[in-house]
């Protein structure tokens, strides 16, 4: 093997790493480049604001952070075992998740 090739292979391993092809968070939570923004929630349903824009560039992870805001809504808690959501933020965590009605 030479030097050309092992560099396009560890590209390719790279890629590998991060390209998801779902968008769920029960999916995404169980692969190896999963980062716990589960406290986002507790930002999100604690602010007062009437609206609420999540802006950031394609790509960013915004309708996984939906979905996993969606998967707290309806109460799925085993999602969430062993998250930050749920070990650091446990009062949070049981008055909230499944409280807020979801359509």
């Amino acid at each position: 093997m030479n030097k050309s090739s092992s560099l396009k292979d560890s590209k390719d391993s790279e890629k590998s790493l991060c390209k998801l092809a779902s968008h769920e968070f029960a999916t995404i939570k169980e692969t190896i480049t999963f980062v716990d923004k589960t406290l986002f929630i507790k930002c999100l349903l604690s602010d007062t604001s009437k609206i609420v824009l999540l802006t950031a560039p394609r790509a960013f992870g915004k309708t996984t952070l939906m979905d996993m805001l969606k998967q707290f809504l309806l109460g799925k808690r085993s999602l969430f075992e062993n998250l930050k959501i749920c070990t650091e933020e446990t009062q949070f965590f049981s008055k909230h998740c499944r409280s807020h009605p979801f359509y």
